[in-house]
């Protein structure tokens, strides 16, 4: 339907000045924005708020009459900051020019962006106002994600650098101050022999590693109950804190927060970290803290351990001829004796090692093969190197070198150890240290992206879910699928066997449950023995159905989000007293509903997907049939001209001229079509409207379209009402719909038919009919005929765009176009 402007609404076009057409502009702009929208006149009165606005700010009806000041006051109030020049009517009415867009904060947590800008064409400004506040939560959840992501691979890539363990620590406390943004960060390591432990690394206000605090007994001071009790000690009002030891210095430098934790690995103690912050700390900072505590640990007992196998190796250098290690003495780089050790490491004979460089059996950079004894001689620390084994495979070797005096000559000791078995080691220790960090988490999170990632079946999805939960998170869970305001399906699982087929036959019977009452349980946690505890929708109906024996004591309810809405719920029950929904549960279960989430977006986009294939591969298959024909006319009619067949018959070479002609009009009209189409795809449909008269539209119709009927043996006739007035249209675009329209009619309307317009007024809107006496469409196929490519039959008469490029263009004029 077309929109045309009752003449009643308005003044007359003789009587419509510059300001009735603006303010009708100005009407129509507020009546399709999606914000609360205000403007405000150049006296400072309120000239139009739109219906969104008032209820945005929580205001009553009333405040829209009156100054815009009062209004703008009551705004105000809301705001963090009520000083917001945005919110001051007279300073921004001073410069008619300037355009601010701001965010700001309001006092109940919510976040709005303000524009402002000046009312073109008329004095005032208009401010536009929009709720972003779920926006700007998710944005600090992913600086908070990309903080914690970026702290392990600084705290990762530390202490894979190398180097002294004070370097290491020292890397680690800066990366802590970095990204976790505490005022001061401090590593204390255990000496075991005295059980004190010593200041090993220090980063932000304090950096000198002597003074006060350097060496504190274990149980001493706030630093040392942390390593008795082996207990973190976590504060956000340091001031008030009975274990710190000296408040005046914590009042003058404004720390207000502190958090320490143990350094344990495998039930050994090996120090404390801790940071100082002059503000409070979250629970996402303790959380980074903590895994950084639980990889500084494993840092200290692997470089603890390395540090007890050199000194073992000095201690038993002179058992060389037992010991496991392989033991060479080389002049120069020329090998003159070796253990058996060392032998058949590399898997040579004793005797045939005398003689031969080392870099026979090492695998030396290229830089240092220059000089082999500078190369093997220069460190004493031990060095990891490839090693050559006879079989020509790589052995990966430590080798520490020393240097010895016999007979006046120096010589160089090398001491190489096999490092495939600490290698692997090494591997296993990481792998388990990662898997504590992120302890069960990450196990049952792996898991569940595994399986949820396994199937692209949503339903397969929702069974997974459920699955998942129990009996990680809760004692029994059931996954709903929702179609609209409806349950589809359901599925159950339940940690006692016993019980299950009873819970999946309570579930399913919830199938078909419709009203709000899904949307209200969303996010919902009841306890079960709570006085009162109310809750509605389908937890209630759930927990109405259950028998006595599986009645949770507590049940939580959370959305499952896809494409940003709500496809499905996942409900968690719990039997037990020994088990709770707490904060940690529920934080494990929003994160298995994301994945369950994002499980059924693939499954969507592989759908979609697969549609779109096949909508190319259909679309490929109707062009190709749809150009064939009329090629091969043109073809034919061309070969036969260039035969020179019709030579000395001009009519019959000009009627073949005609066909070529119009198989190109047929093609141009199918490359037209399918370019609209892809307009309409886009969003790139233009029009360009003008007043027009009913009576003359149908004029042009009839004599467009005449020829065309009458050549098929119909008549075509319309028909408009008297006195309707002109309406706002683009000619050429609306003829394209009486084209395609009247064009259909006539391909299925049998001879002696006939094809009838009529234009008549529907309240504001002009209502334009095309009937006819053909045989009409099948109710059922009704809901297709606005698809594109769809054919009523198998006999394919078009490419099937024509009634899809109508309804674009009837909806780009604010119109509807039906079938009945």
């Amino acid at each position: 339907m077309l929109r045309s402007d009752p003449a009643d609404s308005l003044p007359s076009p003789e009587r419509r000045g510059p300001a009735d057409r603006r303010l009708t502009s100005l009407r129509a702009v507020l009546d399709s924005a999606a914000d609360g929208v205000l403007v405000v006149d150049g006296d400072g009165e309120i000239a139009e708020a739109n219906a969104k606005l008032l209820p945005l700010w929580r205001l009553p009806d009333a405040a829209r009459h009156g100054p815009a000041a009062a209004l703008f006051a009551a705004m105000a109030a809301q705001l963090a900051n009520p000083r917001h020049y945005l919110f001051d009517p007279a300073r921004m009415l001073v410069d008619p020019r300037l355009e601010v867009c701001a965010l700001v904060e309001l006092t109940d947590g919510r976040v709005f962006e303000v524009r402002s800008s000046p009312h073109r064409g008329a004095a005032g400004r208009i401010w536009w106002f929009r709720d972003v506040t779920s926006w700007r939560q998710a944005e600090a959840e992913l600086v908070e994600r990309n903080r914690r992501i970026a702290l392990g691979n600084d705290i990762g890539a530390a202490v894979v650098a190398g180097g002294t363990l004070r370097q290491v620590l020292q890397r680690c406390a800066e990366a802590i101050l970095q990204h976790l943004g505490g005022a001061f960060a401090r590593i204390w390591l255990l000496d075991e022999v005295e059980n004190v432990l010593t200041l090993e690394a220090s980063a932000g206000l304090h950096t000198g590693l002597t003074g006060r605090y350097s060496r504190i007994p274990v149980g001493r001071a706030k630093i040392g109950g942390i390593a008795r009790s082996r207990v973190p000690h976590l504060t956000n009002d340091l001031l008030n804190d009975p274990l710190l030891a000296d408040p005046a210095w914590a009042r003058q430098a404004g720390m207000v927060a502190f958090a320490g934790y143990p350094l344990v690995f495998e039930g050994r103690l090996v120090g404390v970290v801790a940071m100082f912050a002059d503000r409070p700390l979250s629970a996402t900072v303790l959380d980074s803290l903590l895994a950084c505590a639980d990889r500084l640990a494993i840092a200290v007992a692997r470089a603890w351990s390395e540090t007890e196998v050199r000194e073992s190796e000095g201690r038993f250098r002179l058992l060389a001829e037992a010991a496991e290690e392989g033991i060479v003495i080389h002049d120069h780089g020329v090998l003159i004796d070796a253990n058996p050790s060392f032998s058949r490491l590399l898997g040579y004979a004793a005797d045939d090692l005398p003689g031969r460089r080392i870099s026979d059996f090492l695998q030396l950079p290229e830089a240092e093969k220059a000089d082999e004894t500078a190369a093997l001689g220069w460190y004493e620390q031990p060095r990891e190197l490839l090693g050559r084994h006879r079989d020509g495979s790589s052995v990966p070797l430590e080798v520490a070198a020393r240097s010895i005096s016999r007979g006046g000559r120096e010589l160089w000791v090398l001491v190489i150890r096999d490092l495939s078995d600490r290698k692997h080691l090494e591997e296993q220790t990481i792998q388990l240290a990662t898997e504590r960090a992120a302890l069960t988490r990450a196990g049952f999170l792996a898991r569940a992206s595994h399986e949820l990632g396994s199937s692209l079946d949503s339903g397969a999805t929702y069974a997974a879910t459920a699955r998942l939960a129990v009996p990680t998170l809760a004692d029994f869970a059931v996954a709903f699928c929702l179609e609209g305001d409806h349950v589809a399906d359901a599925s159950a699982t339940h940690a006692d066997p016993g019980h299950e087929a009873v819970l999946r036959e309570v579930a399913s019977g919830l199938v078909g449950e419709t009203g709000d009452g899904p949307a209200r349980d969303v996010g919902a946690l009841v306890r079960g023995t709570d006085e009162g505890a109310t809750h509605s929708g389908l937890l209630a109906e759930l927990r109405r159905r259950l028998p006595p024996e599986l009645e949770p004591r507590l049940i939580g309810c959370l959305p499952l989000a896809a494409s940003g809405s709500t496809v499905g719920l996942l409900v968690l029950g719990v039997t037990d007293t020994d088990r709770d929904l707490d904060a940690s549960t529920m934080a494990l279960a929003e994160e298995l509903a994301f994945r369950a989430g994002s499980a059924l977006e693939n499954s969507r986009l592989f759908d979609a997907a697969v549609h779109a294939t096949q909508a190319r591969d259909d679309l490929l298959g109707i062009v190709a049939h749809d150009l064939r024909n009329p090629l091969n006319l043109i073809g034919n009619a061309a070969e036969l001209i260039l035969d020179g067949i019709f030579s000395g018959n001009p009519e019959a070479e000009q009627r073949h001229l005609q066909i070529i002609r119009r198989a190109a009009g047929q093609m141009n009209r199918l490359i037209a079509d399918l370019l609209d189409a892809k307009r309409i795809e886009t969003g790139g449909l233009d029009i360009d409207p003008r007043p027009e008269s009913a009576a003359t539209l149908l004029a042009d119709a009839l004599n467009f379209m005449g020829p065309l009927a009458e050549s098929n043996g119909l008549r075509l006739t319309a028909e408009a009402q008297e006195g309707l007035p002109p309406v706002s249209i683009d000619p050429g675009r609306i003829q394209q719909v009486f084209s395609n329209l009247v064009g259909n009619a006539v391909k299925f309307t049998p001879r002696g038919g006939s094809i009838h317009l009529t234009a008549e007024s529907d309240g504001d809107h002009l209502r334009v009919a095309v009937r006819d006496t053909g045989p009409g469409i099948a109710p059922e196929q009704l809901p297709n005929v606005f698809n594109r490519f769809w054919q009523a039959d198998k006999d394919r008469r078009g490419i099937g765009l024509g009634l899809t490029i109508a309804r674009a263009i009837v909806e780009a004029h604010r119109g509807r176009i039906w079938v009945e």
